[in-house]
């Protein structure tokens, strides 16, 4: 699934990446990416149901092929 980063907090280093309406925490150990979480940034990453809401894991690059 892909969404764009809305938030991240250096000293916690928790975010939240959004799609279609909705926020996804996300803690910079799933971040996969070379680059820091940036606001704006358009990711791929695997959506997970915690007991604390909605989260995403193995936050990678958004691949757009043809382009």
């Amino acid at each position: 699934m892909t969404g764009k980063v809305k938030s991240y907090n250096n000293s916690t280093r928790y975010g939240f990446i959004t799609r279609n309406g909705e926020d996804y925490r996300f803690h910079n150990n799933d971040w996969k990416l070379r680059l820091p979480p940036t606001v704006g940034l358009m990711v791929r990453f695997d959506p997970e149901l915690t007991e604390k809401g909605l989260r995403a894991i193995n936050i990678k690059e958004k691949c757009e092929y043809g382009k």
